[in-house]
Formats: structure tokens, C-alpha cells, sequence
């Protein structure tokens, strides 16, 4: 679905979307050439970007509340997002959501594997532009 949508985007816009690669959402996640090396996304201290079990009050949170991570809000927290991981058959979860604890789903090196068919409302997804 979250594949269709960006095919449609595309078509509309006639630019090309698609899922980030894994490289590609972990790269953003740590603040692209960014020396830094934070735990979440932007920070060490998850309070100040991410949205988490201990923080939502178990509902998803509206989206640039928090501090953001070159331009991109909530790459930790609030719903974890599909990526690809080079396999057709695969994708892989990243960033961790509202219900999970800061450790270990919510670091930006924390990923989980699902089959295409998995659907839980707690993972979401963000769009790769390709440059043309």
C-alpha cells in the first residue's frame, strides 16, 4: 500500500517517489554527514525528538513538536517507518513508535524485518524523493 501510494504521488507530481532505502533513513536519522553520532534522531536525549512510550500517552503525537534532524521531524518515535532493504520479498522498520520503549526500538541503528503483508497501526511510513 505504502508502495502504491508513493506510485501515485508520483504520477501526480511527476517526480519520483519511493520507500528510503535503509541506507537512506538511517543516513537522515543521523543527521546526514552530521559528526555527531546521536542515539535518535538529532539528539542523544530521545525528550527532545522522539515520541515514546513514556511521552504519548499511548496515542500518536502531531507531527514537528519536536526538535528535527536536518529539516525531517520524528524519525524517532510516533509511528515507525517502512524502509526498504533491497529485497523484493522484505522491508525492514525503522525508528521505533509511540508504544515502544527508548532501547532498543527506538535508536536510529534499531531495525526490525516484517513480510509486505504486515499491517499494525503503529508503523507508518515517509517518502524518498529521487532526484531527477
Amino acid at each position: 500500500e505504502a508502495m502504491e501510494f508513493a506510485r501515485r504521488v508520483s504520477f501526480i507530481t511527476g517526480r519520483s517517489y519511493r520507500l528510503p532505502t535503509e541506507k537512506e533513513w538511517e543516513y537522515a536519522a543521523k543527521g546526514g554527514n552530521s559528526p555527531h553520532g546521536f542515539d535518535y534522531a538529532g539528539s542523544n536525549n530521545i525528550d527532545q525528538v522522539g515520541w515514546y512510550i513514556s511521552n504519548t500517552h499511548n496515542v500518536t503525537q502531531p507531527v514537528g513538536r519536536k526538535a528535527a534532524c536536518i529539516g525531517l521531524y520524528d524519525m524517532t518515535g510516533n509511528v515507525a517507518e517502512w524502509s526498504y532493504d533491497g529485497d523484493s520479498s522484505s522491508r525492514m522498520i525503522r525508528g521505533g513508535s509511540f508504544v515502544d520503549p527508548p532501547t532498543p526500538y527506538c535508536l536510529v541503528t534499531s531495525r526490525t524485518g516484517w513480510s509486505l503483508d504486515y499491517r499494525v497501526f503503529i508503523i507508518g511510513f515517509r517518502l524518498a524523493c529521487s532526484s531527477d
